[in-house]
């Protein structure tokens, strides 16, 4: 079955990601109700969201300052932490907004944030000047566009923006700060292909080609599969995938994602799937993917489980056990990213531990 969303996008039901057609959906039935004006009926502040909202950006800032606060004595545990060398902690709460901040964060992107002008009348100020700069009435809340205390930090983040740019901004931009949908995205987005494409055809196998094998004859294959853009906006991420069986080996390949649904799980599949489709004699897949190594062990042992995600790729995967047979294929997991000598530094680690508890055990 075929989706068509409200900005011309189609996507399949059945065939897409579970999660990925929730969120469209979601973000399609948001932007409905946003069109029909029932939000800017609430506040002349939301003027200008009739084009669409971006979710995922307004919303990224609130989500990026929650957590835990900076304060002096924090500043001093942190202090104390970077003596001992534990930098991850001392920069872990770096940033962050107290309640009070995020109350008024939340304030300001719902448009509700109260003006100097409104504080003086309801008798919450003595002034009804602005509390910064006090030179004029803070009776708009674009007020903080033009206010004198802000002048030199003005100048650094909006440079690149012009007076009269700023000045014709929409209201839910100027003052709720809310990211308006840009429709170049969705085009972007549209030059993906409608689904994943076929298997190809393996290539031939060289006879110089140089292999790997572990203690059981299983020939080592390792493949890993990418999504760089993983944290931005769907319609914005593409990831990649890639298959290693040895130096110089003609089977090494590596191609880019193909459909819409774009992240390094479907990345990290897709690339066991063809693994497992190329495979010839008994292979073992090395990946770094507990996601993929749990699922396909599953299905190696005889499992037949039900995906939430990624069901056509499963499908496939079903298909290619039955195909070479689950005796000749193994998946194992490795730990990601080792730099060269990692294994070997590990190994003499492990052995270093075990003479230690030997010497205790000894002078005990």
């Amino acid at each position: 079955m075929v989706f068509k969303r409200s900005n011309g996008i189609a996507i399949h039901w059945t065939k897409g990601e579970d999660c990925l057609f929730g969120h469209m959906v979601r973000e399609d039935l948001r932007n409905a109700l946003i069109k029909q004006g029932h939000v800017i009926k609430l506040r002349d502040h939301f003027k200008g969201s009739e084009i669409g909202l971006d979710y995922e950006t307004t919303t990224s800032l609130m989500r990026a300052k929650h957590g835990r606060v900076r304060t002096a004595a924090k500043n001093e545990i942190a202090d104390e932490a970077r003596q001992f060398e534990d930098e991850d902690w001392a920069r872990s709460d770096r940033h962050k907004l107290d309640q009070h901040e995020r109350s008024l964060l939340r304030l300001i992107t719902t448009g509700a944030a109260p003006c100097g002008h409104y504080m003086w009348r309801a008798k919450f100020a003595r002034y009804p000047a602005c509390a910064y700069c006090g030179e004029c009435p803070d009776d708009e809340p674009r007020h903080i566009w033009k206010c004198s205390a802000s002048k030199e930090c003005r100048k650094d983040i909006l440079k690149d923006y012009s007076e009269e740019y700023i000045d014709n901004l929409p209201n839910v931009v100027a003052i709720c700060g809310w990211a308006l949908d840009d429709g170049r995205l969705n085009k972007h987005f549209q030059k993906l292909a409608f689904e994943e494409e076929v298997e190809t055809r393996p290539p031939q196998i060289d006879s110089e080609d140089e292999i790997s094998v572990d203690s059981d004859g299983f020939i080592k294959v390792a493949g890993d599969g990418a999504c760089p853009q993983g944290q931005n906006d769907y319609r914005m991420r593409r990831a990649g995938c890639g298959l290693s069986y040895g130096k110089k080996h003609s089977h090494n390949t590596s191609w880019a994602l193909g459909g819409r649904s774009q992240n390094a799980q479907r990345a990290e599949l897709r690339t066991m799937v063809r693994w497992a489709a190329w495979s010839w004699a008994k292979q073992v897949y090395l990946t770094d993917s507990s996601f993929a190594m749990r699922g396909a062990q599953r299905l190696l042992n005889g499992e037949r489980f039900k995906p939430k995600s990624h069901k056509d790729l499963w499908r496939r995967m079903v298909l290619a056990i039955d195909a070479k047979g689950a005796e000749n294929l193994r998946v194992e997991k490795i730990k990601a990213h080792q730099k060269k000598g990692a294994i070997k530094n590990e190994t003499l680690t492990e052995k270093r531990k075990e003479n230690q508890t030997k010497e205790r055990t000894r002078l005990w």
